[in-house]
């Protein structure tokens, strides 16, 4: 047994009990008024208590895992079981839910008598009494059995999931109970033979092996029916595995156009085949014509292949039906999965046993034991080697392509030094005529500046005032004042102002009236035509 995700229980802290107990402890209390005082002390006291209970019960509840119980009926060591068990647990791996996973093994292969059972009801009691069980899957008819009719006493009455066991057997185990659902064994004998006659079509005999026990009973008869209905030309013989050595007599001595095809059995009774992998590799190395299965317990045990229903697929089906269930679905409103979990799997040491040849099985075929041919076995040193000669055959044709680059270079670099020599030439002459120029601007500059000079000392020193402005508009265009943009001395003498800060304000800034003659710098502004006119000021009586 084993289990998954454990996690410890949620539990109040011990200091709330501790608070509960002084409250209680305290002395008595004098009077009606205490008393009551006292009462209602204790039970609001108690509420406090009751609601943190209630919280921290809720609180558990919420965060608690579900609890899902794996029961298979055999042991681990049983192929069948084991691949079964992978896929149950990969699913929930994969799944989002927060589940606890408890895996048991019944065992019932090697210990098969009622005392196991009871050994186990006393155990799995024992074990699960304090742990409620949310779901249950079951793998083959014995944990199905079991796990109904103990459900209600050790599982928490928790719905119940099966998986390996067949329509007809899982319907009679169920009865009348609810809350139980799964994915039933649909075996294809019909795909085996086919694949078989594919592989050899003169197969006239076909061998079929099954056990005593109800379910070998019912997988042997469906065979059986359903070949003779499938190739009515072909005897179809059945053989029960609890005679071995009968069996392993018969298939030694089965003719060239013949085939043996197993169905599910447990083991045979023999003291030295009780193991079921041992039956089937005994079977495959006795046999003179090769052994088909309809289950991959004999995957790898001596049988040639066959459309094989996988265990790994049922439990992948299984665990998907009861993620369903903890999701909320009703498990009795759920059907049985039948779904097909076969796939063809062949064995390449068995095909060459036998010299079948891969090119007739079935397409999409899984091969098992198949060498690996030399590039496989030496895949890394051949794809070293190869990286190696790829490598040095691009870095040959870099090389090449740049030496085929470097002589068009060269060309070119001849070609253009003719032309840079000429260009050069160009360039002196043209820079000599630059310097020429250059001494022109220089000398203008300088004439420039010399008048520029000149005019400032004129502008100072004019006995005229003189002023330049910027007009001052409104929203409409029209010129509503005007800006000093300069002014000279004269402008002061000439107006009767002592020298103030009159650049950068505007006319009626500095003088305190509008400027009479907007019209005639209005009309300027319009026409373009210089006009000279005087203006008298009536306060200061002059022009």
């Amino acid at each position: 047994m084993y289990d998954f995700l454990l996690q410890p229980k949620n539990r109040i802290n011990s200091n709330e009990s501790r608070e509960i107990a002084m409250l209680h402890g305290r002395g008595h209390l004098s009077g009606n008024t205490n008393g009551k005082t006292a009462a209602r002390v204790v039970f609001v006291s108690l509420m406090l208590c009751f609601a943190v209970s209630v919280s921290f019960a809720f609180a558990a509840t919420a965060d608690r895992p579900d609890n899902v119980l794996v029961l298979h009926s055999y042991d681990q060591w049983l192929a069948w079981t084991d691949r079964q068990n992978e896929g149950i647990l990969d699913t929930f791996a994969d799944a989002e839910e927060n589940c606890r996973i408890y895996v048991e093994y019944m065992d019932c292969r090697n210990y098969p008598d009622d005392r196991n059972l009871e050994h186990l009801r006393d155990y799995y009691r024992y074990k699960y009494e304090d742990r409620k069980i949310d779901l249950v899957i079951t793998t083959d008819e014995v944990a199905l059995k079991f796990a109904l009719d103990n459900r209600a006493e050790l599982f928490s009455d928790a719905p119940v999931v099966f998986s390996g066991v067949n329509e007809v057997t899982a319907k009679e185990i169920i009865g009348e109970r609810t809350g139980v659902t799964g994915v039933t064994e649909e075996i294809d004998p019909v795909g085996t033979v086919k694949a078989a006659f594919g592989i050899d079509p003169d197969i006239r005999r076909i061998y079929v092996v099954y056990d005593s026990t109800a379910d070998g009973v019912i997988h042997g008869e469906y065979t059986i029916g359903t070949i003779r209905g499938y190739a009515p030309g072909t005897e179809v013989t059945g053989l029960s595995s609890d005679d071995p050595e009968a069996v392993f007599e018969t298939v030694s001595r089965a003719d060239d156009n013949s085939i043996v095809v197993c169905t599910a059995f447990t083991a045979g009774n023999a003291a030295d085949m009780q193991e079921i992998d041992h039956f089937c590799r005994a079977l495959g190395s006795d046999s003179r014509v090769p052994v088909y299965h309809l289950f991959d317990i004999g995957f790898g045990n001596g049988a040639a292949g066959g459309s094989m229903v996988s265990g790994r697929l049922m439990g992948e089906e299984a665990a998907n039906v009861a993620l369903r269930i903890l999701r909320g679905e009703d498990a009795s409103a759920i059907p049985f999965v039948k779904k097909n979990t076969t796939r063809y799997v062949f064995d390449y040491k068995v095909l060459q046993r036998f010299n079948i040849d891969t090119a007739l099985l079935p397409e999409n075929s899984e091969i098992i034991n198949k060498p690996d041919s030399y590039l496989e076995d030496n895949r890394g040193m051949v794809l070293a080697a190869v990286v190696v000669i790829v490598t040095l055959l691009i870095f040959i044709t870099v090389l090449l392509f740049y030496l085929k680059r470097l002589q068009a270079m060269r060309k070119e670099l001849t070609n253009n030094n003719a032309k840079l020599t000429g260009l050069y030439e160009d360039l002196s002459l043209a820079s000599r005529k630059l310097k020429k120029q250059y001494d022109e601007l220089v000398a203008v500059q300088r004439d420039l500046s010399t008048s520029e000079y000149k005019l400032e000392l004129l502008f100072e020193k004019m006995m005229n005032g003189f002023f330049i402005f910027e007009p001052v508009f409104n929203s409409v265009g029209k010129i509503v004042d005007i800006r000093f943009l300069m002014v000279n001395q004269g402008f002061f003498r000439n107006i009767g102002m002592e020298k103030t800060v009159v650049v950068g304000k505007t006319w009626l800034e500095v003088f305190g009236s509008p400027n009479r003659d907007l019209a005639r710098y209005q009309n300027l502004l319009d026409t373009g035509w210089a006009e000279r006119f005087e203006s008298y000021d009536p306060q200061k009586k002059q022009y």
